[in-house]
């Protein structure tokens, strides 16, 4: 909610001089009056928009991702896995990014 505020708040409400804290308050009743009109129906059907958008942009992200690395969609996995940016975990112990972040990383990314 924070970001949709203040996106409006910058691209539309700033230019008619409306304060943030204002610009929140109409935001918070909008969405109080639409869950209370429609119900939890409301709820679910806007979460399965805002669901199916994202899968969308998602997909059309990868496309376009593909294009500009020249590359195809079935050759893309593979360009990931051999690129340096994939290593998540640094085993070789004359690498020059071995610290002790590994050591504590690897244990409390387990706990999660």
């Amino acid at each position: 909610m924070f970001l949709v505020v203040n996106v409006l708040q910058v691209f539309v409400f700033d230019a008619w001089h409306v304060p943030f804290s204002f610009t929140v308050l109409i935001f918070i009743i909008l969405i109080l009056l639409y869950t209370y009109r429609g119900g939890i129906k409301t709820i679910i059907w806007t979460d399965t928009v805002q669901t199916t958008f994202m899968l969308l942009a998602l997909v059309v992200s990868i496309i376009i991702i593909s294009k500009e690395l020249r590359t195809s969609l079935a050759d893309l996995p593979t360009l990931v896995y051999k690129s340096d940016y994939c290593r998540m975990l640094f085993t070789d112990w004359h690498d020059r990014v071995i610290s002790s972040r590994n050591f504590s990383a690897v244990p409390l990314s387990l706990l999660s």
